[in-house]
C-alpha cells in the first residue's frame, strides 16, 4: 500500500481505542432509577429527531424514540452537528507531476511538469467544504477546490506531445485540476465522544493541460473529466468540549475504461469551537494519483502528488 494511504489508516487507528472504553459511576454513587450515566462507550441519549439535547443527561433506549437513531450528548456539543460549512486556504507544496500524452499510433514524451517545464511546486488554493447530517450516523459531504499552475521554460529538444511536436525553445505550460468530492458517510461507532465509520463517493477530477510554443505557434491540449469512485474510512474524537481530532482516508483503484489507476486522499485535522456556531480548523492533506485518462484520440498517463496544510474557518448548526 502506498505510504500516504498507510498514514491515513494509522491516523484512524489512533481514534479507535476510545470507542472501546466506557465510564462507570464512582463507588458509592448509585445511578438514578431507570437511567445510567452517559460515558464514552455508552449508547447515547436520544431526542425525537435523533439529535443532541443537553437536557437529557442519561441514556435512553432507542425503542423509546420510535426507531429514530440517537445522538451522543454528554459534555461534547462539538460532536454530531447537523450542518457545517468551511472555507479556507490550502498551502500545497511538494508537487510531483509527470505526464505522457499518447495517440493510438504515437507515444509521447514523458514530461516532468515541475523540473522540465517549470510549473510551480508550491500553490495557494481556496477550498470549500460542507456537510449535512440526516442523523448522527448518516451524512453527506461535499468539497470543491481548483489547483491552477502555469510556467514557462526553455526546452532544448523537440517534444512529442499527443498529435504534435513542440519545437525546442520557450514552452508555455498550464495545468488546471478541478476537484469536486461528494461522499456518503455512515458511522458504525457513534458514542458520546467518538465517531468511526466508512464512506463511499465520487472524487471527480477535471484535468486541463495545455502546452504552447509561442515562437512557432504550435500547441497541444488535453482535457478530461473523470468521476472516480472512492471508498474511505473516517474517525472523530472529542478531546474536550471545544477541541476535536479528525482523520480520514479515501482510496480508489479500479479500471473504468475511460479512466483507471490509483487515488489516495488522506487528511488529519484539529478543530476548535470559538463560539456556539463558529470555529476554525487546521489540517494536513496529502494526495496521490497514478492514473490513465482518455480524451479521444488522446490518452494521458498522469502521476500527480502533493501535500500541505489547510487553514479554514467553520460555521455549523
Amino acid at each position: 500500500m502506498p505510504t500516504m494511504s498507510r498514514i491515513g489508516v494509522l491516523a484512524l487507528l489512533t481514534l479507535a481505542p476510545s470507542a472501546c472504553r466506557s465510564a462507570a459511576p464512582p463507588a458509592g454513587e448509585p445511578s438514578a432509577p431507570g437511567s445510567s450515566p452517559v460515558g464514552e462507550g455508552d449508547e447515547p441519549a436520544f431526542t425525537p429527531d435523533g439529535y443532541l439535547d443537553a437536557t437529557l443527561p442519561t441514556r435512553v433506549s432507542p425503542a423509546a424514540t420510535d426507531g429514530q437513531e440517537g445522538a451522543p450528548i454528554g459534555n461534547y456539543p462539538n460532536m454530531y452537528r447537523r450542518f457545517g460549512l468551511s472555507a479556507g486556504a490550502a498551502f500545497y507544496s511538494n508537487f510531483d507531476t509527470t505526464i505522457r500524452v499518447d495517440t493510438d499510433y504515437l507515444v509521447g514524451a514523458v514530461l516532468d511538469m515541475e523540473d522540465f517545464l517549470g510549473l510551480d511546486d508550491n500553490n495557494l488554493v481556496a477550498r470549500l467544504d460542507a456537510f449535512y447530517a440526516f442523523s448522527p450516523r448518516h451524512r453527506i459531504d461535499l468539497g470543491v477546490y481548483n489547483i491552477s499552475r502555469d510556467g514557462t521554460k526553455y526546452v532544448g529538444e523537440d517534444l512529442q506531445v499527443g498529435q504534435v511536436v513542440i519545437p525546442a525553445g520557450d514552452v508555455d505550460t498550464s495545468l488546471d485540476t478541478l476537484i469536486v468530492k461528494l461522499a456518503y458517510r455512515y458511522n458504525f461507532v457513534a458514542d458520546t465522544r467518538t465517531a468511526i465509520g466508512a464512506s463511499f463517493g465520487l472524487h471527480t477530477m477535471g484535468i486541463d493541460l495545455a502546452l504552447n510554443s509561442p515562437e512557432f505557434e504550435v500547441s497541444e491540449s488535453f482535457r478530461a473529466t473523470a468521476p472516480l469512485p472512492v471508498f474511505g474510512l473516517h474517525g472523530e474524537y472529542a478531546l474536550s468540549e471545544r477541541w476535536k481530532l479528525l482523520a480520514s482516508t479515501e482510496l480508489f483503484q479500479i479500471d473504468l475504461g475511460f479512466a483507471q489507476g490509483f487515488v489516495a486522499d488522506n487528511r488529519l485535522a484539529l478543530e476548535h469551537d470559538l463560539f456556539e456556531h463558529f470555529g476554525w480548523g487546521l489540517a494536513f492533506n496529502g494526495f496521490q494519483l497514478d492514473g490513465e485518462f482518455e480524451d479521444s484520440p488522446l490518452t494521458a498517463d498522469l502521476e500527480y502528488a502533493y501535500q500541505g496544510l489547510l487553514l479554514y474557518l467553520r460555521g455549523y448548526l
